[in-house]
């Protein structure tokens, strides 16, 4: 063991101890009939650590100690003839069971743990072990009476062991873990404080996962418990929700470029991306589109109170509209301005501020519908109703404010003159994509 620095405090014992005996009866084979035990190959490194363990521990430096398991515990994994897996879940199993006696050892093993996998670049785990893990750190936010061990504990490092790996891991692996998360979230146990954490890995790992499979089309799989957590009672769990859905669906990096509401004017440029989709992309939101409405409808009602809230909902809109931007999405998108406007404008429960905050969302939809499809007679219409706002309603338009301040002449009730008219606005999409299908004929005549 090579010489390193001396930290202060020296490991406990019972952490080699623990390791040691559970790996003891696998470091040599059975001993022949009538002859002497001969060692396998690798196990002479198994048994040096275990005679210099014996040693005199005030002789052993604390970096030494933490080597030293290391390599008895690599030994173990990487010579011994059974499974590493098999090994690998006993490791897992004695971090559990020690959670009972002493929370610092089972992270001192966990800790080991983690050496030995980084080691061997995770190739040993399956959808077994990563399901394991995924449960035990799920139980660690989740505290309750009824779990066997105590795993608070052991949240943090769970947490790093889980990034890790998942760095390693394929996109089926990523998708695995992705889904089995929104799962456990749809039964909303874990505090919102914890749910902080938890949220951040998922992200990480759905990121991960759309590195990995930039190509393939938009995961269906998982789009049932996303929706049903956009669309929760709590506002925390809504929020995740959705910037799980921006990290799942944000192909062309176009997320940072709308994360509040603005006016999209005319021949302008705004570095947007649009995405070359494919029509399963298009026909996977076909099949939500009702069920995205309602649930963005309900969420902006719930939770748009919060700027915050309101500005990621408009944010998985807007996605939509660039990655898959085709007539049936932009015409699902005015359909559902529409929707907000109608209940910014009858709801009695909506204070006059959200309201106001709702109807320059509604605006910000528009104009950028009419940026995206170069839809002229729709832009006309559309900066109609913004240039009036502009003189006498500014608090309708862009961008979202906490708090509003009026003028004399500022008008605060619902003028009709100031609002979208349903007619206009199908009219707009009508003659934009009318007249498209006509340059396509006639460019294919």
């Amino acid at each position: 063991v090579g010489t390193e620095p001396l930290v202060r405090s020296v490991r406990s014992a019972t952490t080699e101890k623990h390791i040691r005996n559970v790996f003891a009866q696998e470091s040599a084979t059975p001993r022949p009939v009538g002859g002497k035990r001969e060692p396998v190959e690798g196990t002479r490194n198994i048994c040096d650590c275990r005679r210099f363990f014996k040693k005199n521990r005030k002789e052993l430096k604390a970096t030494q100690i933490e080597i030293l398991k290391n390599e008895l515990t690599e030994c173990c994994l990487t010579h011994i003839q059974d499974s590493y897996r098999v090994h690998l879940n006993r490791l897992r199993a004695l971090v559990e069971n020690s959670t009972l006696t002493n929370s610092v050892v089972s992270r001192q093993i966990l800790q080991v743990l983690f050496a030995v996998e980084e080691s061997l670049n995770w190739s040993v785990m399956n959808d077994k072990l990563a399901d394991r893990f995924l449960e035990i750190y799920y139980r660690s936010l989740t505290p309750e009476n009824l779990h066997d061990y105590n795993y608070e504990s052991l949240e943090e490092g769970l947490e790093t062991c889980i990034r890790a790996m998942s760095m390693h891991f394929t996109e089926k692996q990523l998708m695995f873990m992705i889904k089995w998360m929104l799962e456990v979230t749809e039964m909303e146990k874990i505090s919102e404080d914890n749910l902080l954490n938890f949220g951040s890995l998922l992200e990480h790992i759905t990121v991960l996962y759309i590195s990995k499979a930039y190509k393939r089309p938009l995961p269906e799989q998982v789009f049932p418990q996303i929706v049903k957590l956009i669309g929760s009672n709590n506002l925390v769990y809504s929020l995740l929700g959705n910037r799980v859905l921006h990290d799942l669906i944000d192909r062309c990096n176009n997320k940072l470029k709308f994360n509040t509401p603005r006016l999209f004017f005319r021949n302008s440029h705004y570095n947007i991306v649009l995405n070359q989709y494919n029509t399963s992309d298009k026909l996977l939101f076909q099949r939500y589109r009702e069920l995205l409405h309602k649930t963005f409808v309900a969420a902006v009602i719930k939770h748009g109170t919060h700027k915050i809230h309101l500005e990621n909902i408009y944010v998985s809109i807007v996605l939509f509209l660039v990655e898959v931007p085709c007539g049936y999405t932009a015409a699902a998108a005015v359909c559902l301005a529409m929707s907000i406007q109608t209940a910014a404008l009858e709801s009695k429960h909506i204070e006059l501020t959200h309201a106001h905050r709702l109807h320059a969302t509604v605006v910000s939809i528009m104009s950028l519908v009419c940026y995206i499809h170069k839809a002229d007679v729709f832009y006309d219409y559309v900066n109609t109703i913004i240039q009036r706002r502009a003189n006498y309603a500014p608090h309708l338009n862009p961008p979202l404010k906490m708090h509003y301040k009026y003028a004399q002449h500022h008008i605060l009730w619902n003028k009709p003159e100031l609002f979208f008219e349903d007619w206009e606005a199908r009219y707009g999409l009508w003659k934009c994509f009318k007249d498209k299908h006509k340059d396509m004929i006639v460019a294919h005549v």
